[in-house]
């Protein structure tokens, strides 16, 4: 070490920002120094654009339609779509008026309104199952029937028309009726174009009197006499509500002796309203008999 050499000549008092024989050239170090005082003094200068935020896509969010049988690596190839950005709708199984085939190039998608889940119970199920059980009995009820008498037809409740009738021959109506007291049961017939040109003038003339209510001729009919008592001889109608001889309890306007619920029973087999009071449904009985006899607008109800 030389000892006339000072050793304060070697301190360097450079007070810029770059120091020693590495220190940047003074205008630029300057500048930058400037630069850094302004950035100082203005805060707007000081702050820092935020990265965009990570927007959540909800699971599902892309509606993707890949086809059947595709293998991972396949899948792994298809690029992602960018995150915010909702993909079009799946295409329409319909392309080119051809319905693409579950598998090739479309999924099988449920038609609009089917169910999915679980199936009904409670009072949906109880609600199909009574639909089910009425339709069985609907079918029940239209069966054919072997024709108990040759003016009655195979439906139950429904006798031939006149010009059936009189193609045939058929001019005479039988039936039983019984005396209670003296427990005799008797066969007596009515001849059909007498019998009914009577019913077809008497509805003739009270049709609007009547006001869909049977008269009192209807509802308490007058009966056969009894040869040996004189008592009236009601008809004979079986518990089998397929066997009655409507068309001889017609002619002989005897259809009052028969129940409400017989009466219903002829109502509900020919569609015709079966709710009322008796005098109501007898009344419809009447004139749906009458009606099937001869189609005419006397007997429209």
């Amino acid at each position: 070490m030389d000892p006339n050499n000072n050793p304060n000549d070697h301190i360097n008092l450079d007070l810029s920002l770059g120091t020693g024989p590495q220190g940047k050239d003074p205008v630029e170090q300057h500048g930058t120094f400037m630069q850094l005082l302004r950035s100082v003094n203005d805060p707007t200068q000081n702050l820092q654009t935020s990265p965009p935020p990570h927007h959540h896509v909800p699971p599902r969010y892309y509606n993707h339609t890949y086809p059947q049988n595709v293998s991972v690596s396949d899948l792994a190839a298809v690029p992602s779509p960018p995150l915010g950005v909702a993909l079009p709708p799946s295409p329409s199984p319909y392309l080119g008026g051809q319905l693409l085939q579950p598998g090739v190039g479309a999924l099988e998608t449920p038609r609009p309104g089917t169910r999915l889940g679980r199936p009904p119970s409670g009072h949906h199920a109880r609600r199909n199952s009574s639909k089910a059980s009425g339709t069985v009995e609907k079918k029940l009820d239209d069966k054919e029937i072997v024709p108990p008498y040759p003016w009655a037809t195979t439906r139950p409740a429904r006798i031939q028309n006149l010009r059936y009738l009189y193609c045939n021959h058929i001019n005479l109506i039988f039936g039983q009726v019984h005396c209670k007291p003296c427990e005799s049961t008797q066969t007596i017939q009515y001849n059909l174009r007498e019998k009914f040109g009577e019913l077809y003038r008497y509805i003739n003339d009270n049709k609007e009197v009547m006001r869909q209510r049977a008269q009192k001729v209807w509802s308490s009919p007058k009966l056969t006499p009894c040869g040996s008592c004189k008592n009236g001889m009601k008809p004979v109608i079986g518990e089998n509500k397929e066997e009655i001889n409507w068309l001889f309890l017609l002619l002989g306007q005897m259809l009052g002796c028969c129940t409400l619920d017989q009466l219903r029973y002829f109502c509900d087999k020919t569609s015709q309203h079966r709710t009322g009071a008796k005098d109501r449904v007898l009344y419809i009985t009447y004139i749906g008999l009458c009606k099937q006899l001869e189609p005419c607008e006397l007997f429209n109800l």
